[in-house]
């Protein structure tokens, strides 16, 4: 079972990266997860559909945890919010 679905994850801790991660930083691990969670990577893309529903779900969270943290100052206001 994926922890993301269990708990309720800080962007950071869903991008996997420190709350000082620059904006470099934040943008490699996203691209790195987006490939990783891609449902065109997975091998069992076509036997396991519940499979494809949480990486799709994953890939959704990590795209809404990009879009905040790459703006410098979306980034502010949710650093706000998370203190």
């Amino acid at each position: 079972i994926d922890i993301c679905y269990i708990m309720d994850l800080s962007h950071y801790e869903l991008l996997e990266i420190p709350e000082t991660a620059t904006q470099e930083e934040i943008k490699q691990q996203y691209q790195k997860l987006l490939l990783l969670h891609h449902p065109d990577k997975s091998q069992h893309s076509l036997i396991n559909n519940s499979e494809d529903t949480k990486k799709d779900g994953k890939i959704n969270q990590i795209i809404e945890a990009w879009k905040i943290l790459k703006d410098p100052e979306l980034r502010k206001i949710y650093d706000n919010k998370l203190k």
